[in-house]
């Protein structure tokens, strides 16, 4: 079922033209000789570092949570609460142009994200579990949203493609060591360590984040268009 959501969507976004971005010209040599070599890239692999180590350490632990508290059949509702969490989020934050940078955009959010985690640490049953989840659910559509939109804004285009590969291997390489790293934390930690190693990448977004204030482009924003998109 998820595969065939995933190409359906997949074929349905790639026959969306009027979205694709414009043709890039052929680059100079110059500007193929050290693509994603420059500074604003690598706060970016940072995060999609992090955010993968996210991701499957939340899965690891959501599902010895349950299992520790014998309803080991609460990890799909939970599962499915946060992803359905975000659907709202997502629609929300698109909904509207924000005044607001997105390197601003994405410390504030991820800034939510590290706070929804450590709670994560508090909850005492599924059903508090549960709860907590549906916030950092619904942190993620807007993060991949402004990972995009920073990815975008940063590399040259006639490279957009390979940095977006490159930065997807990056969250691969995440999930796959926090999936075995969480898994220890779990055993010799208890439940709680799986949520400390999820809490702690989040928290690892923040200092990556300053670092992007400063190296992330700063477009202009367009909070005054949207006023005037609202009077028109």
């Amino acid at each position: 079922m998820g595969v065939s959501l995933s190409v359906a969507g997949g074929l349905l976004l790639a026959a969306q033209r009027g979205s694709a971005p414009a043709p890039a010209a052929r680059s100079t040599p110059h500007t193929r000789s050290r693509p994603l070599l420059h500074g604003g890239v690598l706060p970016l692999i940072g995060l999609h570092l992090a955010i993968g180590v996210f991701f499957a350490a939340l899965q690891v632990s959501v599902t010895a949570f349950v299992v520790e508290h014998r309803q080991a059949g609460a990890a799909t509702p939970i599962f499915a609460v946060s992803n359905c969490s975000g659907l709202p989020a997502g629609w929300l934050y698109g909904l509207r142009r924000w005044r607001a940078a997105p390197p601003v955009q994405l410390l504030l959010t991820t800034g939510i994200l590290m706070l929804a985690t450590w709670l994560l640490l508090t909850a005492g049953s599924p059903l508090q579990l549960g709860c907590v989840v549906v916030l950092t659910g619904a942190t993620i559509p807007p993060l991949v949203a402004l990972f995009s939109q920073l990815t975008e804004s940063t590399v040259h285009p006639c490279v957009l493609t390979q940095a977006f590969s490159r930065l997807g291997s990056a969250s691969a390489a995440g999930s796959a060591g926090a999936a075995a790293l969480s898994g220890w934390a779990i055993d010799a930690l208890g439940l709680r360590g799986g949520f400390t190693v999820t809490a702690t990448a989040a928290t690892a977004m923040t200092p990556q984040n300053l670092a992007g204030l400063r190296l992330f482009p700063h477009p202009p924003t367009s909070g005054v268009d949207t006023n005037k998109a609202g009077t028109t």
